[in-house]
């Protein structure tokens, strides 16, 4: 029977639901967690999605993504694809690692994005050992918005659910520590109304989406400038500052423009897809760990639009 066609929305919110094939966890250990976590980050430069909530448990993952005028099936298959990779070469396996293509569902109102996120962090509940204090369950979005620990991989997104449920932190975290009571079952999701305590829902979540219709022109101009650089940088080969140069353009081009690698090598002609994609990864890696680069992607955003 063939695949029903995903409904998706550049402009939705989507709770994704990833579980491994039967016999198979999917996160042996914390470095396997540690390694998803990273990649989602990596992506999240990519392609500017944001996340709202999160709970890696050994065999399934379930994450609240903004795609935030993004793909969700482009995002989740650059998660996915490069987590099996890895998985694969360190346990020496070969073959699927995810049970069929990941599931989604879209968030369409804010009491079903509060409802869900709380049934996502009491997933730890199945742990004998977080069974009372889910709030300690590391690879939990839940410790990073009651305040217990901090975001050191910046992936949580935590404005939009503490302005829908309160506005201000204080009240937030003494509400969610209440919702968080009420512990709604996975048979019981399916089927719950969202009606939410009086008192404990307040709408002001701000949410604000990136356009992502703006030519690579404007994009190149910033950048040349930036760079000091003339038209034909694109064209010359590789010394430190061209691979840079190339590197930021090809990202900035895959997050502020959705471009496609087969779009950008008619743009970078003599560059293979393979090419392009380990020139973003650099231009990722750049983003992520040189103090020059660390804020160029908001800082040509706030240029460009």
């Amino acid at each position: 029977m063939p695949r029903s066609a995903r409904v998706k929305s550049h402009d939705g919110i989507y709770h994704v639901m990833l579980r491994s094939i039967s016999d198979i966890n999917l996160f042996k250990d914390d470095n396997d967690k540690d390694k998803f976590m990273m990649y989602i980050k990596r992506y999240k430069v990519q392609f500017g999605f944001k996340v709202y909530a999160y709970c890696l448990m050994s065999n399934h993952v379930h994450i609240i993504i903004d795609c935030n005028g993004g793909d969700i099936s482009k995002i989740m298959h650059g998660i996915n694809q490069s987590y099996a990779q890895y998985y694969n070469k360190k346990y020496n396996r070969y073959g699927h690692l995810f049970q069929d293509r990941f599931k989604s569902k879209i968030v369409d109102n804010e009491r079903y994005l509060v409802v869900l996120s709380l049934y996502i962090h009491n997933n730890p509940k199945d742990i004998a050992e977080y069974k009372h204090n889910i709030e300690n369950y590391f690879y939990s979005s839940l410790g990073i918005y009651l305040g217990i620990r901090k975001d050191t991989k910046n992936i949580l997104d935590k404005k939009v659910m503490i302005n829908i449920v309160s506005g201000n932190y204080k009240r937030f975290k003494i509400k969610y520590k209440l919702m968080l009571k009420m512990n709604v079952s996975e048979t019981e999701f399916e089927d719950y109304d969202f009606t939410l305590q009086e008192g404990c829902y307040e709408y002001r979540s701000e949410r604000s989406l990136i356009c992502r219709d703006k030519s690579h022109l404007v994009i190149l101009s910033i950048l040349l400038k930036r760079f000091n650089l003339k038209r034909d940088a694109l064209f010359l080969k590789n010394n430190r500052e061209i691979c840079e140069f190339k590197s930021i353009f090809i990202l900035l081009c895959r997050n502020l423009c959705n471009m496609s690698y087969k779009e950008l090598g008619k743009i970078l002609i003599n560059n293979s897809q393979a090419n392009l994609s380990r020139l973003c990864s650099n231009g990722i890696e750049l983003v992520m760990e040189d103090i020059r680069y660390k804020n160029i992607i908001e800082n040509v955003y706030e240029q460009v639009f």
